[in-house]
């Protein structure tokens, strides 16, 4: 969050205080466009015929590679996020 945050983090902000700031002031959805970008042009090299431009095995693995991360990002990141806020939310802290 300090790396997205730049120059507008302060030496004492909290974690939190830095998730909040990096909520309002950063384009945190950015990597997830350029990800489907990605998996977009890949998509249309296999799909259009240029004899110049064959898709391969490297360049078919990087696209499923991407595809994996865009559906851990939408599908298990979320319930990931979620089941360890039921466990905080359960669990006593300890002293």
């Amino acid at each position: 969050f300090k790396f997205l945050l730049g120059e507008k983090v302060k030496a004492n902000d909290r974690l939190f205080d830095l998730i909040k700031n990096a909520e309002t002031s950063s384009d945190l959805p950015l990597p997830l466009k350029k990800l489907a970008d990605g998996i977009r042009k890949g998509g249309n090299i296999g799909a259009h015929f240029d004899e110049n431009n064959e898709p391969t095995q490297e360049l078919a693995k990087a696209i499923l590679d991407l595809l994996g991360y865009m559906l851990n990002y939408i599908y298990v990141l979320p319930k990931e996020i979620e089941r360890l806020e039921e466990y905080l939310d359960t669990t006593p802290a300890e002293d």
